[in-house]
């Protein structure tokens, strides 16, 4: 199941939404795993993050502006990456 809805648009767009929630469903499992404990191992995330933002920066305002509630989706899904894995305390 999808966790975001393509906005009305192109097939570029539809695309790029496609993306997204592949990468929000990959650290969706991510945290599910790093909070049990596992090793997660997230190595050039932050170029298919950069790929996007790129694919979002070329398109038309109101299209990435329809984007953004799917990029909110990842960076939050980004934070909680990032306190399964830190260290407490």
């Amino acid at each position: 199941m999808p966790f975001l809805r393509p906005p009305p648009g192109n097939n570029a767009e539809t695309t790029l939404v496609s993306t997204i929630d592949q990468i929000a469903g990959t650290l969706t499992l991510a945290v599910a795993f790093a909070e049990k404990g596992r090793a997660i191992d997230l190595a050039g995330l932050d170029q298919d993050i950069g790929k996007i933002c790129d694919r979002v920066l070329n398109l038309p305002p109101e299209q990435g502006l329809a984007l953004r509630p799917a990029l909110r989706t990842v960076l939050t899904l980004i934070e909680q990456a990032q306190k399964a894995v830190s260290p407490v305390g």
